[in-house]
């Protein structure tokens, strides 16, 4: 589909072909959950996922080494809590505001990595946060009236969300220079799996045995398009770029899964959650670009 383009440009139209994909998730679980609880969902969507993985993980599995064992199932046990915590606020909130409170994940990422490798937080950090705050207020205003907040379970959920993506992603960060891909995506996707199968278990959720074809054709999406094809492009592409530049395309999810909620939900977000939500996005953006912006102010003379 790419092949006849530029390497750059075709770089980035797969990575914003993942954006794309990843956009639709929120629609398609939030209608999801009319069927099943949020535990079972994700069992299904990582269970599959981890199946059709298996395969290639056998062909390695007399190298695992113990260090990938601890870092795939600390790997694991985030994702179970970041999609939890994510398919849980979508029972209560809008798949639109749900995407914005999650791209937040990239102004908590380097607050983890100060916290765990000391890593220094940078200033377009800090100032991407302060950007972000009127920005979450507008989001969560109510349409309409006074300006009151309407901060609800749900939200809560889809932030707590974001903090265990950002911890997630500054451990495979770490991990993933160490260990083997193959096996760390594996681990960690089998015991993401299993986290869910004990939260069924210990909570009692029902598992429903008939469930409609476009259930099956969401958790087909889910495991397929969004977990194990995102995963595999990420890991072929986004290397070719820089961070800067894929946090940019990245940061077309909420707007493209504020798109897809209107068309498959009838989901319509106000003006003020608009501009809050436009307001979150030219925080991320700074947080991600303050820095190589700088630095191309250094390279031409202009600073």
């Amino acid at each position: 589909m790419f092949g006849q383009m530029p390497g750059s440009l075709r770089v980035d139209f797969v990575l914003l072909f993942c954006t794309l994909l990843w956009g639709a998730t929120f629609s398609l679980v939030k209608d999801s959950l009319s069927e099943t609880g949020p535990y079972y969902l994700n069992l299904l969507r990582f269970g599959l996922s981890a199946l059709v993985l298996f395969p290639l993980f056998m062909s390695r599995i007399r190298n695992v080494k113990r260090s990938a064992v601890f870092w795939g199932t600390l790997l694991g046990m985030t994702l179970f809590a970041g999609f939890a915590a994510q398919t849980l606020g979508l029972k209560t909130t809008t798949a639109g505001r749900s995407a914005f409170l999650t791209q937040m994940l990239v102004i908590f990422t380097p607050i983890f990595q100060f916290v765990i490798f000391r890593n220094p937080v940078r200033f377009g950090t800090a100032l991407g946060v302060l950007i972000v705050l009127p920005g979450l207020f507008l989001l969560l205003a109510k349409d309409s009236g006074p300006f009151t907040a309407d901060f609800g379970t749900g939200d809560a959920l889809s932030l707590a969300c974001a903090i265990f993506y950002a911890f997630y992603m500054v451990i495979l960060d770490h991990s993933s220079r160490r260990e083997d891909l193959l096996q760390l995506v594996f681990i960690q996707i089998a015991s993401a799996a299993i986290c869910f199968a004990l939260a069924i278990v210990f909570t009692g959720e029902k598992i429903v045995s008939s469930v409609s074809h476009r259930y099956l054709a969401s958790v087909l999406y889910l495991a397929g398009a969004t977990t194990l094809l995102t995963t595999y492009l990420q890991s072929k592409f986004q290397k070719e770029i820089s961070a800067a530049r894929a946090a940019i395309l990245y940061s077309m999810e909420p707007v493209f899964a504020t798109v897809f909620a209107f068309f498959l939900l009838g989901e319509v977000t106000g003006p003020r959650g608009l501009f809050g939500g436009a307001i979150i996005l030219c925080g991320v953006l700074v947080s991600e670009l303050w820095t190589p912006f700088l630095q191309f102010l250094r390279r031409n003379n202009l600073r």
